[in-house]
């Protein structure tokens, strides 16, 4: 069997991380077992999930919080383990830190996978600093990496510079989702609307975390606009993360309280998306969200910010708007689309255009045991 170590912040309910599990759920573990280097003290919403399909996590510390004891933490752990791993896979979004990288460069890790999923990094403090390493990184990754991979053609641009770097051919990995598992479900459509109050409402969903990326304080703008002009507007959230209490103090100071709702972490996202009638992403950026993928396998009509990029589109009820309209212009628009009823009735475009996990799983399996 070969072992697999994905470099991961921590193993929460995001879209990135999601990628990753719907790929170990379906991947063949009696050839390729996946481990997790997580960083600080908690694996995160699917640790027992992981540990039940026989994945191990290993904790590093913060980089930021003391750069030497990161660097030396790595270096004891390839050196004790690099016979135990046949692949490494950094999942990022910059390339800043490559401490990791470089250490399993050095114990001789025979594949070492760089994989973007995100077209421009978060911003921090010493932004100024991040971009220098990032610049200056990316010109060390043909002798770095021996695998490039890209969820869409933005990602490669920004984390790579393009689809080729040096000799290595960047590879687009497709975000596949189990299609099966998110197809419109009537039933549960009823029975959830049922269980949230939500009978004869017109409902706004989004799946994400309350990081700044998503804007969440947007969408909530967004939100009241329709309400406004429809009584019967509902909307949904599904997540956690760093601006929930901002933005549920923002919902509370425009007394929409009633209105919107606010789920947490969830397990049943496929049966959810039946009960919205609308999903909305006014992101900031993004690299391919696995979240669209899923809604396009439920037919659910979607508003997205124009700068989510196209290789998205399977759907005609997938519309995208300008993230520079103003929350008058998106809110007519989502009321038209709810009206005119736009759910699509099949998620075989999914599949046609290789986003079925079961396509991406076998890509993955390809490259992977091609190296034995």
């Amino acid at each position: 069997m070969i072992r697999v170590l994905h470099y991961v912040g921590r193993m929460n309910r995001g879209g990135m991380e999601t990628f990753i599990m719907n790929l170990y759920r379906n991947i063949d573990r009696e050839k390729i077992q996946f481990d997790f280097a997580v960083h600080g003290n908690d694996a995160g919403d699917y640790e027992k999930e992981i540990t039940q399909l026989g994945g191990k996590f290993y904790y590093f510390p913060h980089m930021r919080k003391n750069p030497v004891e990161y660097k030396k933490a790595w270096h004891e752990f390839w050196k004790n383990n690099a016979n135990r791993y046949k692949a490494f896979h950094m999942h990022t979004n910059s390339l800043a830190n490559v401490i990791a990288m470089e250490e399993a460069k050095k114990a001789n890790v025979p594949i070492r996978i760089i994989h973007s999923h995100s077209s421009m990094a978060n911003k921090g403090r010493l932004q100024f600093l991040n971009d220098y390493l990032h610049k200056k990184h990316r010109k060390k990754l043909p002798e770095l990496a021996t695998d490039l991979f890209a969820c869409s053609d933005k990602a490669a641009e920004w984390l790579f510079g393009g689809m080729q770097v040096g000799n290595i051919n960047v590879v687009k990995i497709n975000n596949g989702v189990d299609t099966e598992s998110f197809k419109f479900d009537e039933a549960k459509r009823k029975e959830l609307r049922n269980v949230l109050n939500l009978e004869g409402k017109k409902v706004i969903g989004h799946v994400g975390t309350f990081i700044p990326v998503k804007n969440h304080g947007f969408l909530i703008d967004v939100v009241e606009k329709a309400y406004r002009s429809d009584r019967d507007i509902r909307c949904i959230l599904v997540g956690n993360g760093s601006l929930l209490e901002e933005i549920k103090e923002k919902v509370h100071q425009k007394e929409l309280d009633d209105i919107v709702l606010f789920l947490g972490v969830c397990g049943n996202v496929n049966e959810l998306l039946s009960a919205m009638d609308i999903f909305a992403m006014p992101s900031l950026y993004e690299g391919l969200p696995v979240s669209l993928v899923e809604v396009q396998a439920n037919g659910l009509p979607a508003v997205v910010s124009d700068t989510i990029t196209t290789d998205v589109k399977f759907q005609s009820n997938l519309h995208y708007i300008p993230l520079s309209s103003s929350c008058d212009e998106w809110a007519e628009e989502i009321i038209k689309i709810i009206n005119n009823n736009e759910r699509a009735d099949d998620c075989k475009c999914v599949s046609e255009h290789g986003f079925d996990i079961k396509d991406t799983v076998k890509k993955y399996e390809n490259i992977i045991l091609s190296r034995r």
